[in-house]
């Protein structure tokens, strides 16, 4: 089941019953309802479900216990779509032992250790349930109160949460701009998130150190440094990627292995050629698994902009598309989820390691190496602007956003070494990433509608196919211009410079 929901923290001038007054003013209020929620949350000794990215929630109903498990989201924008799995725990039951059934048998999840309580969350709910147009929201006003292990309270917060219950998540928005008048701010994350904060327990945190060298560094021990940081990523990443209930693990997995591949193209001379040839395409083999399902998370996550923005009919259509998705990815995870499995992966990884903790060759100090390494990456960015304005074919466009990204993650990798911040450079380069970004989605979708068309009979799987279609042409002749907009806002001549000047 997937819950999505508009998350909001109170400030200390927030109103609850203005609030309630301007959901009147926005829709149907319904009814509305107070009661007490308790709520405790479960983990092994080892925290292994901080390490998977979930969370598991015991809370006690009228009809008995319920456990809950949900993924923590990486990255939380103003909504935030989760899917949950949920178990009844017997009168008599361990909560634990229900918990380690639920996680094998829906993701396959074998802990280590039986879970225990965690912390406790007794919430004060005031519930108002509204109808925004032809959907239907619960909104809470919640009054939290955290309490540690021994059932100590140790802080209090206040939150307002939002949950579609039916309809569209247009809805969920109305009511964010209704409530931008109340000290509310977007709260970015979930209530057992902020309590783990106020307990000061260790936060869910993905990242690898940042490689530390200097300018007299010698490039070859650089390299590893930067290669050793986005392997730590892909180790870190692969366990959310595995369970796959939270799209940007393994979003975040591909990238740490498209790094790792342009760091050792950008350093090649720090690695032999036998190394260089067993990891580039032990990688690439990777990479492509993780493309695969990646390119259908991205048609998936765009389905519910495409059925707003063209209408939901044919609904058969739309459902059908929406099925069709879900098998390719279900297919397509079952395929890394064995490549993640096999002898192959492991391997490649212990390789990998073993190449990237003792450099084998020597190349000289960075700092005869850093103007080079960034002149060739520049010059082919410059050559590929040339290229679209002479064009300004949609391929070339593609083209130069590769070469974008591959100059900034060589400028992000030769960071560490240089005495001007480049943060503000590396911003404009992303944003520019972004624009085009947004531009190649667009055009894949097209390419996925027009591949589905030539292979598909049912007519109203055809219409919704062709709508994309028509749709993606019409957005590849707007991107030519969306591109010219960009190369002006990025000032590819100043940025040129700058960089150049940054490790001269």
């Amino acid at each position: 089941m997937d819950e999505v929901e508009l998350k909001l923290i109170a400030g200390p001038s927030f109103d609850a019953e203005a609030l309630q007054k301007q959901l009147v003013s926005v829709g149907t209020l319904v009814k509305t309802e107070s009661f007490e929620q308790r709520d405790t949350y479960l983990d092994t000794p080892s925290a292994e479900l901080v390490t998977l990215g979930l969370s598991a929630r015991v809370r006690a109903k009228k009809d008995g216990r319920q456990i809950d498990v949900k993924p923590v989201p990486i990255e939380s924008g103003l909504v935030m779509r989760r899917s949950e799995f949920t178990a009844p725990v017997s009168k008599k039951g361990e909560p634990g032992r229900t918990l380690r059934k639920l996680l094998a048998k829906m993701l396959g999840v074998a802990l280590d250790d039986t879970a225990g309580p965690v912390l406790t969350l007794h919430t004060d709910r005031v519930l108002h349930t509204v109808e925004v147009g032809k959907s239907r929201v619960e909104v809470c006003v919640d009054t939290v109160r955290v309490l540690g292990a021994s059932d100590e309270e140790a802080g209090s917060f206040l939150e307002v949460e939002a949950e579609l219950v039916e309809g569209g998540e247009a809805a969920l928005h109305t009511l964010a701009d209704a409530f931008a008048s109340f000290d509310l701010s977007a709260s970015g994350c979930s209530k057992y998130v902020r309590a783990r904060e106020i307990l000061e327990l260790p936060a869910y945190d993905w990242s690898a150190p940042a490689p530390e060298f200097e300018p007299g560094t010698d490039t070859a021990e650089a390299a590893r440094a930067v290669c050793r940081q986005q392997l730590q990523l892909m180790h870190n990443y692969e366990p959310g990627t595995r369970i796959g209930l939270d799209t940007e693990h393994l979003h975040k997995m591909r990238v740490a292995t498209r790094r790792l591949r342009t760091a050792m193209r950008v350093f090649e001379a720090a690695f032999t050629d036998a190394d260089r040839k067993l990891l580039g395409r032990g990688f690439r083999w990777l990479g492509r698994r993780l493309g695969a399902i990646r390119d259908l998370d991205v048609a998936m996550l765009a389905l519910p902009n495409w059925r707003a923005r063209f209408g939901p009919e044919p609904e058969a259509g739309w459902d059908a598309l929406a099925e069709r998705l879900e098998v390719r990815r279900g297919r397509a995870r079952r395929e890394l989820v064995d490549a993640l499995d096999s002898t192959r992966w492991t391997e490649l990884a212990e390789a990998a390691e073993r190449i990237f903790s003792v450099a084998s060759q020597r190349c000289g100090p960075l700092t005869e190496h850093m103007g080079p390494l960034l002149e060739s990456r520049l010059t082919a960015f410059e050559a590929g602007v040339q290229t679209f304005m002479r064009t300004h074919e949609l391929g070339d466009a593609h083209q130069l956003r590769i070469l974008g990204k591959r100059l900034r993650y060589t400028v992000e990798f030769l960071r560490p070494a240089l005495a001007t911040d480049v943060k503000p450079l590396l911003k404009r380069l992303s944003t520019f990433q972004d624009t085009l970004g947004a531009m190649q989605d667009a055009s894949e979708a097209g390419a996925f509608a027009l591949g589905e068309l030539e292979d598909d009979g049912d007519a109203s799987m055809a219409f919704v196919l062709g709508a994309l279609r028509g749709s993606a042409m019409i957005e590849a002749e707007q991107a030519r211009a969306r591109v010219d907009g960009a190369l002006e806002v990025l000032g590819v001549t100043e940025l040129a410079a700058a960089l150049r000047q940054a490790v001269a």
